[in-house]
């Protein structure tokens, strides 16, 4: 029975010290918790301000956007590197053309994109309501004239060297059409120029849930945005993926880089007084209002009208509202804005 006995306590004991090495650092049979190395092994990122997305490097926090100017015309395209923008501005130039001003928020991200194009003093104030730094190849004299009388710094690749001519472009497309830029080149023409970069980006949408916007919105899965007569943008709704495809000209309108259809989250359409600064002259230059207006916002293949303002100032943010004055909620994503006529008709079902 002793014998017994003492058999029983060694057991006991070896299992009293073998717990006990266990709490102490030894071999458990108890996982160790790995969630904070894998937490600390994620990527860190930042809201993007353009988008809402958590997609923003931590060394492009707090750094101005970049505002690139864009060529439309039919016998440019296709367009290279701007489905990868955050957001994008469609406004009309002489001659019943678009023009596309591309932004991002963060200037490493900047592929290769073109063809460049000229300034306008309208994309100059959209490109300040996000303090973006201005990119253009020339301009039209008044904008010129009003970047340089107010001593805006800007990157016109005219007089600085920050693109360059595509060979395989130079000789089959109108000169005009073979200009490009990326990230590098333009991150060394800011340095170049001495171009404050730091500075407190607000958001530029109110990104939030907008289901409520939305509950009395109208069916929008085909959009048709009328420029002119000749050039008309068009949006259709994916339901797989839940964007709006772009087209124009009767075609989809693709990125040349990744072979792709350009798709946005979110589509605005601002509807303006948009008029000829002197009707006595050949080269039809236009003003467009920035002032106010009322428009429409489509998103998840729903529409809805909207109001929206700017004010005078150049730098003054432009802001939306719904219809009975509150701020607009905007859904996270990439975002298309169209501004166009008041006496033009947006058609969508």
């Amino acid at each position: 029975m002793k014998r017994i006995s003492a058999i029983f306590l060694t057991v006991v004991m070896l299992f009293v010290f073998a717990g006990c090495a266990g709490s102490e650092g030894g071999a458990s049979s108890t996982p160790a918790n790995t969630e904070s190395e894998v937490t600390s092994s994620e990527p860190q990122l930042a809201v993007n301000p353009l988008t809402g997305e958590r997609t923003l490097e931590l060394d492009a926090v707090n750094k101005r956007p970049i505002a690139i100017m864009i060529n439309n015309n039919r016998a440019s395209l296709p367009q290279r590197g701007i489905s990868q923008a955050d957001i994008l501005y469609e406004v009309p130039a002489e001659g019943g053309i678009t023009r596309i001003m591309a932004l991002f928020a963060d200037i490493n991200k900047i592929p290769d994109i073109g063809s460049l194009r000229s300034a306008r003093y309208y994309y100059l104030a959209l490109a300040s309501s996000h303090n973006a730094i201005f990119c253009h190849f020339g301009g039209e004299r008044d904008a010129l004239n009003y970047i340089k009388n107010n001593n805006i710094k800007t990157i016109n690749f005219i007089s600085t060297a920050a693109s360059y001519r595509d060979k395989n472009r130079v000789g089959k497309y109108a000169y005009e059409h073979t200009a490009f830029t990326d990230g590098e080149r333009l991150k060394k023409a800011i340095n170049y120029r001495k171009i404050e970069t730091d500075a407190t980006i607000s958001s530029a949408f109110n990104f939030g849930d907008n289901s409520s916007a939305f509950s009395q919105g109208s069916v929008a899965t085909n959009i048709t945005v009328p420029f002119s007569s000749s050039t008309k943008a068009t949006f259709t709704y994916d339901a797989d993926s839940g964007m709006y495809l772009k087209g124009q000209f009767n075609a989809a309108q693709i990125d040349e880089t990744t072979g792709k259809q350009i798709e946005v989250k979110n589509v605005f359409v601002l509807q303006t007084s948009i008029s000829l600064k002197n009707a006595n002259s050949s080269a039809n230059y236009i003003n467009v209002d920035l002032t106010s207006g009322f428009g429409y916002y489509a998103c998840d293949g729903k529409i809805i009208p909207i109001k929206w303002e700017k004010g005078n100032d150049l730098d003054a943010k432009l802001k939306y509202y719904t219809t009975d004055g509150k701020e607009l909620s905007v859904a996270t994503g990439k975002t298309w804005v169209n501004i166009i006529s008041s006496n033009n008709t947006v058609s969508y079902n």
